[in-house]
């Protein structure tokens, strides 16, 4: 099947394969001739998949996972101790005939993290967006799995249907304040309309809270998010969105899912004022980009999860105006050169945005952000630079932020507590309480092993640095500044976010 150029909207992720390019053609670029690959195990190594099946109407593929890495940390927090990933998994894909195709991955984790990771580790009881943490090494180290699978239907050039357990991102930018891929996979079904140059996407998840305090019966408490996202190509440059996202849950875990949240057309704001008010978390999002040039495009999001306008033209900083805004811009091939890549992107969120009264019902999923991984009550900037030579490549990122921080109350920041537990109603300005300000440089360079596979050679270096403005809270929360080093051999095929 092809699908024209107006009919691809590049901001449902993850992308089919059957609407960009033919991945296989893309990995093979650059091979490794001579002696090196004269013979299976050299080929395998540097320009094959491992296992590669091309039948008539099925094809197979088969490759393993893994992510070696060691390096250590310098600055005050830092320990002594060497920190590490060992990963070993697998990454299993195919397809039956143009209608089907699957994919499954696991992989198996140990690992002593950078100081800032595990003091989030530990907060949290899970890993960075790769799940639930088990200590080992005498509670040194982690240990942590993840499985994660789908399969694709698609029975015309109208209709896609996915099943799984994995993630969904939809956006432009690095971050998405609508849904990233920040958190755990979690299981979903995503239906895709596409007509005309209009993607319709229906996204039914069912999502888990592990707090210990909402646990019961030994059972991790279950809510369930449904999302709603429009997206329309005017012309060739335009591209408009509309989202929409209901957080419902049954703290009884009697109820199941609603029926009522199975409607593939209705806003869910009139279900929800229809069953109660306080009975689930509803959330509306605009986005917008353009296509200055082929290859350099600007975008945005509004995420909007409740407004008085009165208060809005009062500026009097009540709690009830929240919302959160991205204004980005990136650009392919800068300057004419080709494979360089750059982008520059701002983000705000004002506090207690995608919290709830209850709990439960927050935007959040196995201890962590469903949208932007700080949760709310900042500002951040990211610049990327990204250039890719043949095999070679290197990539950078800058992240400043200026935070307001939960310290002795609850100002909004963080998404799992209750908004009723506010200290007062007005005065919630962005990063106004406990401020704190967020710096952090990654530099890497990389030899690509195998394309085929994404394997790479890399070596990276970190400096994260935190810093609280208030002297009597920096006395309680001392200034942590530090550098890593790494050194790591690894197949580059998942999103991990440490700019936490």
């Amino acid at each position: 099947m092809t699908v024209g150029k107006d009919r691809v909207h590049t901001g449902v992720k993850p992308l089919r394969k059957d609407d960009v390019i033919d991945m296989d053609s893309l990995n093979a670029q650059h091979p490794i001739g001579g002696w090196w690959t004269g013979n299976v195990w050299g080929r395998k190594l540097f320009n094959e998949r491992l296992v590669q099946i091309d039948a008539k109407g099925f094809k197979w593929r088969l490759d393993p996972v893994m992510n070696f890495s060691g390096g250590g940390e310098y600055g005050p927090g830092a320990t002594d101790a060497v920190n590490y990933v060992n990963t070993r998994g697998f990454l299993m894909e195919g397809s039956f005939g143009e209608q089907v195709s699957f994919f499954s991955t696991f992989r198996e984790n140990q690992a002593l993290y950078p100081s800032w990771i595990d003091a989030f580790v530990q907060a949290r009881g899970v890993v960075p967006g790769q799940g639930k943490s088990r200590a080992f090494e005498n509670g040194v180290g982690i240990d942590f799995s993840q499985a994660t699978g789908a399969v694709n239907y698609r029975p015309s050039d109208y209709f896609n249907f996915t099943f799984g357990h994995g993630k969904n991102f939809i956006g432009e930018g690095h971050r998405s304040l609508f849904l990233s891929d920040n958190a755990f996979s979690y299981p979903f079904l995503r239906i895709e309309t596409t007509a005309w140059k209009i993607k319709y996407v229906n996204l039914f998840n069912y999502m888990t809270d592990i707090r210990n305090e909402v646990k019961g019966g030994g059972v991790f408490k279950r809510k369930y998010v449904s999302m709603h996202y429009l997206s329309i190509n005017l012309g060739r440059r335009w591209n408009i969105g509309f989202f929409e996202g209901i957080v419902w849950a049954d703290s009884a875990n009697s109820s199941g899912f609603d029926i009522n949240f199975l409607n593939p057309i209705i806003f869910y704001r009139p279900i929800e004022f229809a069953r109660g008010s306080d009975a689930s978390n509803a959330l509306l999002g605009f986005s917008a980009s353009y296509l200055i040039k082929d290859r350099w495009q600007l975008y945005m999001q509004f995420m909007l999860d409740e407004f008085v306008a009165n208060d809005i033209t009062a500026g009097n900083g009540s709690w009830t105006n929240k919302y959160a805004l991205q204004i980005g811009t990136k650009a392919f091939d800068v300057f004419h050169v080709k494979n360089l890549f750059g982008r520059f992107e701002f983000n705000m969120s004002k506090p207690y945005i995608y919290s709830h009264k209850r709990v439960l019902t927050n935007y959040g999923h196995y201890n962590q952000e469903l949208a932007h991984p700080w949760g709310g009550n900042f500002y951040e900037f990211i610049g990327q630079i990204a250039y890719d030579y043949k095999r070679f490549g290197w990539e950078s990122q800058i992240t400043i932020g200026l935070q307001g921080n939960d310290i002795g109350g609850y100002f909004g920041r963080g998404i799992y507590s209750s908004y009723d537990d506010r200290p007062f109603d007005e005065g919630h300005f962005i990063a106004r309480f406990n401020r704190s300000e967020f710096y952090m440089f990654n530099l890497r360079s990389y030899w690509m092993v195998n394309p085929a596979i994404r394997l790479r050679l890399e070596l990276a270096y970190t400096y994260r640095g935190l810093f609280f403005v208030n002297e009597e809270v920096r006395a309680l929360q001392p200034d942590r500044s530090g550098s890593t080093f790494q050194l790591a051999l690894r197949t580059q095929l998942f999103n991990h976010y440490y700019d936490l």
